[in-house]
């Protein structure tokens, strides 16, 4: 049985069947070097994972991934990762009933007559199970776009049955998507659909709908025509989807209804388009416009409605109710699984083109346009972003920026913020400024002050505008540092300053960690080698 891996660079070979031991994957081609957030892994695996609610199937999996191979201390080792995820509550028995039976609108008749011999037990290989695999190489395929491209995928419900949402793709937000069972973000229209597929449940039958996905900060130049176009690979990934039946971009089949100058798209000044007909894709290329698509399932084919079928052995005709336990709508679960298929697309073609050398100067333009310096208070962020751009002013212009400073010249002295308005209005304006700031032409670099990562939101801004460096330092170095800096030391005014810096430091190392890029060990560096370290890992 060929037909299990997908992908030319970075591949997904996925295996396992429903009623089997397990399922998993095995994900090759991605960069050494990677972090991989094993919360954000099984957070996606919650969202596709069954039982869920009373809109899925009760089968009751908790889709533990296990990460056999290719990842060290939570890093990539540019080796083959191999993932497990254990088959914990099979029920065989309740397909004994129709083992010798062709389940209408199921596989069962075509893999028969393909492999001569099948797996009765919830389909098999052919079951919708197997997605849990796909979801969980998708993580590790949105982790890397994330991270070396600021590249950000978001599906939803779109439509159940003849209940079809307005919602903005430009707008939508992860969070108001998971805010309800349906994963519709229009609340009213989730609010109908939720009681239609209810109603339909209790009737013992299934309802179908469309999925729609936006692409977003995805850079012109992505997609391999003729063949390996990206709306091309898109189809084919959509239709590799269980109950997939249909596939449009932009526009779609609506664009027949249009005529020549209704349906172009016209370019504006700064590269963007007026209008997004094309959905982000012309001659199989990205244009830098967001990608729009839609993917249409079908209702589950497992229903309680009496229906007639076939035996397998006499082609006898008999009546058939398939019991056991199913989704009446596959689109809650399936949103996860649309995200992973589309990152595991993006993921090969981003990484096929980085052979490019125009694609090489957009992604190095992209993320590299500042080198940004976290860590606790006393680490010596500052000194050492002063060396770097000090360092780099031998190969060309690089300029050196206080993230508080700029702070400062918006609301004042810090203190007397802080003091006044409390620390949630300070992280407000971290956060203003995190989203209104404008890099410069040249190379900046930028030390911010301790508490900066204590927001995600903050965490997500600062990856988009460059490389993120935790300077990590234990207590007694960040004391030995401090002490030779009178200035620093007069800030806390305390005699206990090294042990509240430990206790925020246990509370703040955490997020350090999960915020950067790379970690700079300081203890035993001079300034000047970190310094050198940052900059040879910045792959200027």
């Amino acid at each position: 049985m060929s037909g299990n891996t997908f992908g030319t660079l970075f591949t997904i070979t996925t295996w396992g069947e429903s009623h089997g031991e397990g399922i998993g994957c095995v994900i090759d081609g991605c960069p050494a070097g990677m972090k991989i957030d094993m919360d954000a892994v099984q957070a996606e695996m919650a969202r596709r994972s069954p039982g869920q609610s009373a809109l899925t199937t009760p089968r009751k999996e908790t889709d533990t991934v296990n990460i056999l191979s290719g990842v060290f201390d939570g890093i990539t080792l540019g080796t083959p990762i191999a993932m497990l995820i254990k088959n914990n509550n099979v029920k065989s028995k309740d397909y004994s009933a129709v083992k010798d039976l062709f389940r209408p609108g199921h596989a069962d008749f075509c893999y028969s007559k393909k492999y001569g011999i099948r797996d009765y037990r919830g389909g098999g290989r052919s079951s919708a199970r197997t997605t849990a695999a796909i979801v969980a190489g998708g993580v590790i395929a949105k982790q890397i776009l994330s991270q070396m491209f600021n590249i950000e995928i978001i599906a939803y419900t779109k439509s159940v049955l003849n209940i079809t949402a307005d919602i903005n793709p430009l707008t939508v937000t992860k969070q108001k998507v998971d805010s309800n069972a349906v994963r519709c973000p229009d609340e009213n229209k989730a609010s109908e659909m939720e009681k239609l597929i209810l109603d339909v449940k209790s009737q013992g039958n299934s309802v179908g709908g469309i999925i729609e996905c936006v692409i977003k900060n995805l850079p012109a130049g992505i997609g391999e025509p003729v063949f390996d176009k990206l709306d091309a690979l898109l189809a084919k990934a959509m239709l590799s989807i269980n109950a997939v039946k249909g596939f449009e971009i932009g526009d779609g089949f609506e664009a027949t209804r249009k005529l020549g100058n209704e349906n172009n798209d016209i370019f504006l000044p700064d590269e963007t388009t007026l209008t997004n007909h094309a959905g982000g894709v012309l001659g199989g290329i990205s244009n830098g416009m967001p990608v729009v698509f839609r993917t249409a399932f079908k209702p589950t084919p497992s229903i309680l409605v009496p229906q007639k079928t076939i035996k397998e052995t006499s082609n006898e005709i008999v009546d058939i109710i398939t019991e056991g336990r199913h989704d009446p709508c596959v689109l809650p679960r399936a949103v996860p699984v649309v995200e992973a298929m589309t990152a595991l697309t993006l993921c090969d073609l981003c990484l096929i083109s980085l052979k490019d050398n125009m694609f090489k100067k957009y992604f190095k333009d992209m993320v590299m346009n500042a080198i940004i310096l976290i860590g606790s208070r006393g680490v010596g962020k500052s000194t050492i972003a002063s060396k770097i751009t000090e360092l780099l002013s031998l190969k060309g212009h690089a300029i050196k920026v206080s993230f508080d400073e700029e702070l400062a010249a918006n609301i004042g002295n810090l203190q007397t913020f802080i003091k006044e308005n409390g620390w949630e209005k300070f992280r407000d304006q971290e956060t203003l400024l995190l989203k209104n700031f404008k890099l410069p032409n040249d190379l900046c670099v930028i030390d911010c002050g301790g508490g900066i990562i204590e927001r995600n939101e903050n965490i997500a801004l600062l990856k988009k505008l460059g490389k993120v460096f935790y300077i990590k330092a234990d207590v007694q170095t960040i004391q030995d540092r401090l002490q030779t800096t009178h200035a620093r030391l007069s800030l806390s005014g305390k005699e206990n300053f090294f042990n509240e810096i430990k206790t925020v430091l246990e509370h703040r190392a955490p997020l350090y960690t999960k915020a950067a890029d790379f970690i700079i060990e300081s203890d035993s560096l001079s300034i000047e080698d970190c310094a050198k370290l940052i900059i040879e890992n910045a792959e200027l």
